[in-house]
């Protein structure tokens, strides 16, 4: 509400000079135009003609009609756009595939560092029922340690773990390594000395073995015993 001041005959000074006379209510006579803070009021029309914020708003009006809605160039801006977004995938989802490879790599490493370390155990276990006299093989001693071997092979098994077949088998020099030849010739593993393990696809270490005919099946007793004797 704008202040004024009140004058000779009752008339009101409003800010700017200009004058009103007031009428038995209180307010300007008919007709006569008031001004407040640079807006023009006039009480017949009920408008209110504002001054330079009009003319911004004048301005912005013609800002938005200016811009460029030409829908080549829209489309041509929309196409980078979602190829920026299509670009933002493919790099999300190599990296997350390059991320998991390299997790399932590291895990693998380690559990081949681990069971190089186990598997010479496994080793001295598998020798040492091999050295049980005749005599005890049904001895509480000796059960107990096929025992051991039966849950030390079921471990193994779910970690998925294998042993490489050798005996009888070609010699196949991406599984097994030579460390004997027979006289007689041959291209048969003839004897395991050391029992040869996998990992899925990877080889944890190879078969060390005699290259020969193939044994008979009565002869794999004694081949048995000489793999024993090697490892002694």
């Amino acid at each position: 509400m704008p202040r004024f001041e009140r004058g000779a005959e009752g008339a009101a000074r409003w800010p700017g000079g200009l004058r009103a006379t007031r009428t038995p209510s209180g307010g300007p006579r008919k007709g006569e135009r008031v001004t407040d803070n640079g807006n023009n009021q006039d009480p017949e029309q009920g408008t209110v003609a504002t001054g330079g914020n009009g003319a911004a708003a004048d301005d912005g009006a013609a800002g938005v009609a200016e811009m460029d809605l030409d829908p080549t160039t829209l489309k041509a801006e929309r196409d980078a756009l979602l190829e920026q977004v299509v670009r933002a995938r493919a790099d999300y989802a190599n990296l997350k595939r390059r991320s998991e490879q390299e997790a399932t790599q590291a895990q693998r490493r380690a559990s081949e560092r681990i069971l190089g370390d186990l598997l010479p155990v496994l080793d001295d276990l598998h020798a040492g029922l091999e050295h049980v006299p005749a005599d005890q093989a049904g001895s509480g001693l000796a059960n107990g340690m096929k025992l051991v071997e039966q849950k030390f092979v079921a471990a193994l098994a779910r970690l998925g773990v294998t042993e490489v077949t050798a005996l009888g088998q070609p010699f196949d020099p991406a599984l097994h390594e030579a460390v004997d030849f027979d006289a007689a010739g041959g291209d048969k593993v003839a004897a395991v000395y050391r029992r040869g393990y996998a990992m899925g696809d990877a080889l944890l270490r190879p078969a060390l073995v005699k290259v020969g005919p193939a044994p008979e099946p009565a002869a794999s007793e004694a081949a048995n015993t000489e793999a024993a004797a090697f490892q002694d």
